[in-house]
């Protein structure tokens, strides 16, 4: 069913380091935003549309299957997966939604087809990834949001906001806090800052992280051309910068 038309609407640059040309609003609104590597993109809609599942189809939003989703991430191949409210998760399959073993908060897809995922409150908040038919635990504890990048490496932010990257079989610790993480196809990685720094989107840098125009972001993707997407404030706005 699509559901409306998009058009981009080119906005003013805000303070900041831009580290590409500007923003553009989205019409539509959304809880969590997701691109693949084929360039499509996902979003869970708000709580008014009954948090469903979009994605873009030849200029309007298509609706998929089912609805109360949390969290979605897509990934390569064209394969997208998606947590509902109920801590479930499922993966996109033939045009329907196919459950998955376990129960996470949030999902992270690599271009290297791995799977990662963080569980749920009674796992303790540990990060898990997908291995022939059952997830395998890795070390640590407490952590919030994960992302994936293009080696298979896990990035996480932790429910105390804290960055680390996982290098040579351990946890990196990086600077700064997030309460959203993403990576890119080339490996260019993103962050939105905690609340004191505005929650703005961040670009690492070498060896720090590089501020993006505007403020009060929640969610992030990053496309396989380098475009940020980004949703914006409580009514979630959708947000690209490229």
């Amino acid at each position: 069913m699509k559901i409306f038309v998009i058009t981009m609407m080119t906005m003013s640059l805000l303070t900041g380091i831009a580290i590409a040309q500007n923003w553009a609003m989205v019409p539509g609104v959304a809880s969590d935003i997701a691109v693949g590597e084929d360039g499509i993109v996902w979003i869970v809609g708000s709580e008014s549309r009954g948090y469903l599942a979009f994605h873009w189809d030849d200029g309007a939003w298509v609706k998929a299957p089912r609805s109360h989703w949390l969290r979605i991430d897509a990934g390569a191949d064209g394969s997208v997966y998606a947590i509902n409210r109920k801590n479930q998760i499922f993966s996109w399959k033939n045009g329907d939604w196919k459950a998955m073993a376990g129960e996470a908060t949030d999902i992270a897809v690599g271009l290297d087809g791995s799977v990662f995922i963080i569980g749920s409150e009674n796992k303790g908040h540990r990060i898990y990834k997908w291995n022939n038919g059952s997830w395998i635990d890795f070390p640590g504890s407490n952590y919030k949001r994960v992302a994936v990048d293009p080696s298979g490496n896990p990035h996480v932010v932790t429910q105390d906001e804290k960055i680390f990257r996982w290098r040579d079989g351990a946890w990196q610790p990086m600077v700064g806090k997030a309460t959203d993480i993403a990576v890119g196809a080339e490996g260019e990685l993103y962050i939105i800052g905690n609340a004191t720094k505005g929650n703005g989107v961040f670009r690492w840098e070498v060896d720090s992280w590089k501020k993006l125009p505007g403020n009060d972001f929640r969610n992030l993707s990053i496309g396989p051309d380098g475009t940020v997407w980004a949703t914006k404030g409580e009514n979630g706005k959708i947000n690209r910068f490229k």
